[in-house]
C-alpha cells in the first residue's frame, strides 16, 4: 500500500494539481488511497450520495446520463490525468451525473468528508480546491448542454451559431404607417396652434 509521501508525489505529478505546494499535497495525500474498477463499475451514480472524487491514472471512464427510458448517453470520456466528479464539494453532495469505468480503470479516491474537514481548517486548500474544481464543473454541464442540445433540439442554435453575423440585414418595416402618422400628428399641432393663434 503506498504511505502519504508517495500519495503526495503522485498527486504533484498531476497536471490537475500542477503548481500546488508540498503543504497542501501532503493534505490531500491524508485523505487519498488508490482505487481500482472493473470494466462497467460506476464510480458515482446519478443521485446517489457522492463521497468522493477520483483522479484517473489509467484507463478510461464515461460520464454520462441514465434516462429512465431508453439506452445511457455518453457526455464525454475521461482518461489518464482527468479528474471524475465534484458533487461531493456542492451541497447536497448527491451525484450530477454517472460515471462508468470503460475497462480497467486505476484511479487515486479522494474522500470528500475528510477534504471538506481540511479545507475549512486550511483556506488555503480551499482556494486551491475552487480554483481547479469551477472549471472542472462548468465544463462538464457545458458539455451536457451540448450533447443534450444535439440530441434534443435539432432546431435550437449552437452557441457559435448565435455569434454569427446574419447574411443579410433584417428587412426595414414598411414606412407606410410611419409616414401617415407623422402627417396627422402635423395636422393635429397645426389645428392646435391655429387656435391659439384665435383666441385673445
Amino acid at each position: 500500500m503506498a504511505g502519504t509521501g508517495d500519495l503526495s508525489g503522485t498527486i504533484g505529478a498531476q497536471p490537475f494539481f500542477d503548481g500546488i505546494d508540498a503543504e497542501l499535497r501532503d493534505l490531500l495525500a491524508g485523505c487519498a488511497a488508490p482505487m481500482d474498477f472493473a470494466d462497467g463499475d460506476a464510480l458515482i451514480r446519478t443521485g446517489v450520495i457522492a463521497r468522493a472524487f477520483y483522479l484517473i491514472r489509467a484507463g478510461e471512464v464515461e460520464v454520462m446520463v441514465e434516462p429512465p427510458a431508453g439506452p445511457p448517453i455518453v457526455l464525454e470520456t475521461l482518461g489518464p490525468g482527468d479528474v471524475v466528479g465534484w458533487s461531493w464539494l456542492v451541497p447536497p453532495h448527491r451525484g450530477a451525473f454517472t460515471a462508468r469505468a470503460r475497462g480497467e480503470v486505476e484511479a487515486l479516491a479522494f474522500d470528500g468528508a475528510c477534504l471538506l474537514g481540511k479545507m475549512e481548517a486550511h483556506p488555503a486548500l480551499g482556494f486551491e480546491m475552487l480554483r481547479r474544481f469551477v472549471p472542472v464543473m462548468a465544463h462538464r454541464l457545458s458539455a451536457a448542454r451540448l450533447q443534450l442540445l444535439d440530441l434534443y433540439g435539432p432546431d435550437v442554435p449552437r452557441p457559435e451559431m448565435l455569434e454569427a453575423e446574419p447574411e443579410e440585414p433584417p428587412p426595414a418595416p414598411a414606412a407606410a404607417g410611419v409616414r401617415a402618422e407623422a402627417e396627422a400628428a402635423k395636422a393635429s399641432l397645426a389645428i392646435v396652434k391655429n387656435r391659439a393663434e384665435d383666441e385673445p
